[in-house]
């Protein structure tokens, strides 16, 4: 259901419903039925498709109320749960609920379900305007059990619900959540995000203080504007290989936040994507990174170093003009700036690059090595703490081995590998790695894999047998 709250366009009509509701007259989203959680709270329904018998969970009531005025703003507050009783404790969604003897099966979370949501501001075209804030109203919701009928989450479902604590679980049925669903949830301490998401939308678990760990699978393609901003707990990410978009302010002022990997597959980094991170030591920038926006790692002021693995140096904001835009604004310029020893004239030479002072060469890790028996390609992770991924040695995921010679029958992932005289821990294996070697029967997978990806055995229809060793994978 739309809020028609903000299909007002025309600043008569801003002014009629104004009138209506310092009136007193109320505008209510009715709900089709109420059934009784199988934790004791009354929830609300609504039917979303009838042949199918499905339904969706929302809130009872919705309402606008005028709280006070002055020279400048008249002052709204937004009610969904208005003279209703609202949940607390430990709330279970029921996967199914009876109505008129019908069973129907819950398949959403509607929009504000449990939540309110972010203040605006409408402009009202005269020398006042109108501010709306929202009701802090389930806050007494302390854990929430989502069933696996659930496909969706809407907008703003859980935000301000700041009794939750503790692990978040999202039942691998979810494939969408909305923006801001769980904005301001203050008290959560950890995520685990479903590998059914696809996308982190904008501003999803914003303002969420107490935030310590998020796993991000890896099916997740892009992070959305403000995701994590203001998750000041958060002390470190890895952004899996399969995201290709990092959004603006999405982990801005996180500010315990010390370390943070960025995936082979971003190709972009947004403005003020970690804008006030001041706890920041490190920072490694795929090789697929081409442009990092403004601000983008402004007030970083902690970073001790710097790794870029791409030859061609990203392109980077900088401004004589306007210097507190730049990329790196008040970032130490002297700190140890790791680069492709091929290409360190490039750094030193691009704008906003230019300002580093201690370009540190290291040459390139990728390379083919048969130290197991099988003829095994890599590519660099990270240059300064030697790490490598187990990689395709074609041109194309979708043909990874076309005119090379697959491996076959036992393939053995090392723990460490030596090339050119120094040691590469081996961490990952690189989605499609191994796609369509019909020939391995047998994989044994060393104990320093930390991330194995999206098929990268796929379409192998001999492999019988794997000896799965590692003792930190995250990732699969």
């Amino acid at each position: 259901m739309t809020n028609k709250l903000f299909s007002f366009k025309k600043t008569t009509k801003i002014f009629l419903f104004l009138l209506l509701c310092m009136a007193g007259i109320t505008r209510t989203f009715a709900y089709d039925f109420s059934a009784v959680a199988p934790s004791g709270q009354t929830l609300y329904f609504t039917i979303t498709d009838n042949s199918a018998r499905e339904v969706s969970l929302t809130y009872p009531n919705y309402r606008e109320m005028a709280s006070g005025s002055n020279s400048s703003y008249h002052y709204y507050t937004i009610y969904y749960w208005y003279n209703y009783a609202k949940p607390s404790g430990e709330v279970v969604i029921p996967e199914n609920v009876e109505y008129n003897g019908v069973c129907y099966t819950v398949t959403s979370i509607s929009a504000h379900a449990f939540g309110g949501g972010a203040s605006f501001t409408i402009t009202s075209g005269y020398s006042w305007d109108y501010y709306y804030s929202y009701a802090s109203e389930c806050t007494g919701i302390t854990s929430i059990t989502i069933p696996n009928s659930v496909r969706t989450i809407g907008g703003n479902a859980f935000y301000g619900c700041t009794g939750l604590s503790g692990l978040l679980t999202i039942p691998n049925s979810v494939t969408s959540i909305g923006s801001s669903a769980f904005g301001n949830c203050s008290n959560l301490t950890s995520v685990d995000i479903p590998n059914s998401l696809t996308s982190i939308s904008n501003s999803v678990f914003q303002n969420c203080g107490g935030l310590t760990s998020v796993n991000i699978p890896n099916s997740v393609t892009s992070i959305g504007d403000s995701a994590f901003s203001g998750c000041s707990s958060l002390t470190s990410v890895i952004i899996p290989n399969s995201v290709t978009s990092l959004g603006g302010s999405a982990f801005q002022n996180c500010s315990v936040l010390t370390s943070v990997t960025i995936g082979s597959s971003v190709t972009s980094i947004g403005d003020d994507a970690f804008n006030g991170c001041s706890g920041l030591t490190l920072v490694t920038i795929g090789n697929s990174v081409t442009s990092i926006g403004k601000r983008a790692f402004r007030d970083c002021s902690g970073l001790t170093e710097i790794v870029s693995l791409r030859l061609t140096p990203p392109t980077v904001y900088y401004s004589y003009t306007y210097p507190s835009y730049s990329t790196f604004y008040n970032v130490n310029k002297s700190i140890p700036v790791y680069v492709p020893a091929e290409n360190l004239s490039a750094y030193q030479n691009a704008s906003g690059w230019d300002e580093f002072t201690n370009y540190i060469e290291v040459n390139d890790a990728n390379f083919t090595s048969n130290s197991t028996g099988q003829t095994l390609y890599y590519e660099l992770l990270d240059m300064v703490t030697h790490e490598v991924t187990v990689a395709y040695p074609g041109s194309s995921a979708l043909a990874p081995w076309e005119g090379f010679e697959q491996p076959t029958g036992h393939v053995i992932i090392p723990e460490t590998v030596d090339y050119q005289g120094i040691t590469y821990t081996v961490r990952q294996i690189k989605d499609h790695a191994f796609y369509g070697c019909s020939g391995i029967t047998q994989v044994t997978i060393g104990e320093n894999i930390t991330y194995v990806g999206a098929q990268a055995f796929w379409n192998c229809p001999n492999l019988e047998t794997v000896n799965y060793n590692a003792i930190n994978c995250d990732v699969m």
